[in-house]
Parts: structure tokens; C-alpha cells; sequence
């Protein structure tokens, strides 16, 4: 998903690749006119996605584990407390007395949580305070590969990047595959350190971060330095599935996934398993220029065209959307219901009334 247009797991997991010669009769006006404006906007347009990443930058950047902790446990009571106050006097009144029994009942319980996810917060700080001593600035002089780190726990990771869960994994093989000139920036995700909770500090330690400087190649970059600028002066992207890679493709440059993204069917994005795989796309890399890049990615869009949907289903990008948050649900539930009769038809036998259809004709 990408701002409002979601393609389907389903859908994009049965292409491979667009085919080598899609649309090769046409010319790039001819294949942005049949794209159509409304989806090439919302595509190309990765300003939204930027703006969010900036601001999680910033909150990244707040070493406070009290800061956190006050935030985290006060939030969700004044929140359920405000909520309350539509009943009227007698509605405050219980609202409060509720809050009470909030933090009375279950003492022991509730104070050792509160503790444990004090802990938690001054764990992620620490490891903040951690990854600032040990990143730098970008050195532009350096020919590199940017490569941004997935949050953890999350899906898109585990399980859907199977035995690349072990990011340090992924980063081995990419550094075994490149010349020894290229170097290989890697920024942590910036929400890794704003989380609250058990995971996002398991999954993160300073022995992780000490691994992945042990790693040929490998250069820890500031979690404040742009990521659109490390994506337009990167050789290429590398990534388990995430956004980066997109708005890598974007801007003209190849991109590497170690799991089936949904850009992943683009013919300038390279889905890597094994030290083979890395090699042999790292040399298809270097025949690719940015004019080859964005034809792709026209392609891509033009290919998929029919099968992306309009849609909503992350908070923070309903409230970014230019469209209302009916069209999104509607579009969203549209979706899902084509999805549902395209597989009981099929199950009955009438495969030509599934309306959800993966086939795209050469122009």
C-alpha cells in the first residue's frame, strides 16, 4: 500500500514479472496517458509518506524514557476519562471513580507493569543514546547502497521475509555480493526507538547494532539524515519489502528486496534469496540507468493498473488522504467483496464471473 491504492496480496503474489516485453511499441507519453493522471498522482507522489517519516525522525530523536512512560500510561486513562464526560455530572463522576478502580484494583499487578514497561522505555532510550554514538553523517563522496532497516516485530518481516527476519542475515549476503568500493548506509527505522512495548525492545540490542558494523562495508547512518536524500544519491536500494524501494523505483534507481514485495513484479527490482541471487542482480544493476528505471516502473503501473484499489487501512494514511474516509472504507469494502465472489465463483465452477483477473494485453 502506498497513500490511497492498495494491490492485493493475492494479486500481486501470482506475477513474477512484468513480461520483458510489455508495451515495447509504445511510446512513454502513450504509456502515462493509458496509467491515467489520478493513478500516476497517487504513485509518484510520495510526499506523504516523506512528511510522516520526517516527523517520526524527530520523535526518534527524544531521549526521555519518564517522557515516554508519563505519555504511555496517563494517555489511555485521561483519553477514556474524556470520552466519559458526554454522561453528564453523573458521567464525570463515574468516569473518575472508574479511573480509580483503574489503578487500585489489581495492585500488584498493575504497579509491575507500569514498572516492566518503565524498564521497556528506558531500554529503547538507552539504545538510542546507543545508536547515536555509533551512526554518522553520510559521506557523500562514497559511492554506496542505502539500506533501511524494517521495524521489528512487524509482518512485513515476520513472517512474510521467512529466514531475512534476521536482517543482519540479508545485509550479509547484500555486502558479500558488492565490490569492495561500495559501501552500504544503513539507517534504522525511526520508529524503532518510539515504540513502547516488549518487542520493540527485544528485538533490538546493542550487540545487534555491533553485528551489523562488524559487516564488510557496512556504515551506521544518523536516524536524522533524510532518507530521500540517501535514496536520490544511492548506486540502489535494498530492502525486505519496504517502502523505500517504491520511492526508490521512483526516483530512478534499481532497487533489491530480500522478500515478494508488491512493486516486486517491476523489472528494475531484484528479489534476492540466496548469494547467488545478489550477485546476479548486482550486475543486472549496473546496466540499468535512470531512464531504464522509470520506464519500468510505467510499466509496472500500467500492467497493475486494473487490480489496484482505492483504500484505507492504516490510520495515518486515511488522515494524510485527499479522499474522504467513506470513499476509503468503501473502496476498501469493495475490494473485499469483489475478492469474495471471485473465489466462491470459482469454487462453483464459473471462473469467468470473477471480476478480480490478473491479464493484460501488449499495446
Amino acid at each position: 500500500m502506498l497513500n490511497d491504492r492498495i494491490l492485493l496480496l493475492e494479486d500481486y503474489r501470482q506475477v513474477d514479472k512484468v513480461p520483458a516485453n510489455y508495451l515495447d511499441d509504445a511510446s512513454r507519453d502513450e504509456i502515462v496517458d493509458r496509467i491515467g493522471d489520478e493513478l500516476w498522482r497517487d504513485f509518484v507522489d510520495t510526499s506523504l509518506e516523506v512528511e510522516h517519516n520526517k516527523g517520526n525522525n524527530q520523535r526518534a530523536r527524544r531521549t526521555s524514557p519518564l517522557r515516554h512512560f508519563v505519555e504511555r500510561c496517563l494517555t489511555g486513562p485521561l483519553i477514556r476519562a474524556t470520552k466519559r464526560i458526554g454522561g453528564g455530572e453523573q458521567g464525570v463522576a463515574r468516569s473518575f471513580h472508574l479511573e480509580r478502580r483503574f489503578a487500585m484494583e489489581e495492585k500488584g499487578s498493575r504497579i509491575w507493569n507500569y514498572l516492566r514497561k518503565f524498564q521497556y522505555e528506558a531500554k529503547l532510550a538507552s539504545l538510542r543514546r546507543y545508536y547515536a554514538q555509533v551512526s554518522v553523517q553520510a559521506d557523500w563522496s562514497c559511492k554506496f547502497v542505502f539500506f533501511a532497516l524494517h521495524y521489528q516485530p512487524e509482518r512485513t518481516t515476520t513472517p512474510q521475509a521467512g529466514v531475512f527476519s534476521d536482517q543482519i542475515l540479508a545485509l550479509k549476503i547484500l555486502a558479500s555480493a558488492l565490490p569492495q568500493d561500495v559501501r552500504i548506509f544503513v539507517k534504522e527505522h525511526p520508529m524503532q526507538f518510539g515504540a513502547s512495548g516488549s518487542g520493540a525492545a527485544i528485538f533490538r540490542t546493542k550487540h545487534f547494532y555491533d553485528e551489523l558494523r562488524n559487516i564488510s562495508g557496512v556504515c551506521l547512518i544518523d536516524i536524522g539524515q533524510d532518507s530521500k536524500e540517501l535514496i536520490g544519491n544511492a548506486a540502489f536500494t535494498a530492502t525486505m519489502m519496504g517502502s523505500s524501494g517504491w520511492e526508490g523505483l521512483v526516483a530512478g534507481k534499481p532497487s533489491i528486496v530480500f522478500a515478494k514485495a508488491w512493486y516486486s513484479a517491476c523489472n528494475s527490482c531484484f528479489v534476492v534469496k540466496s548469494d547467488h541471487d545478489a550477485r546476479a542482480a548486482v550486475e543486472s544493476i549496473a546496466d540499468k540507468t535512470p531512464e531504464d528505471v522509470q520506464l519500468d516502473v510505467l510499466k509496472f503501473l500500467a500492467f497493475h493498473r486494473d487490480a489496484f484499489v482505492v483504500g484505507g487501512v492504516h490510520d495515518r494514511m486515511t488522515e494524510s488522504s485527499s479522499r474522504s474516509f467513506d470513499q476509503l472504507v468503501e473502496g476498501a469494502a469493495d475490494a473485499l467483496a469483489m475478492k469474495i465472489r471471485s473465489v466462491t465463483s470459482l469454487d462453483s465452477g464459473d471462473a469467468k464471473s470473477s471480476p478480480v483477473q490478473i491479464n493484460r494485453s501488449v499495446v
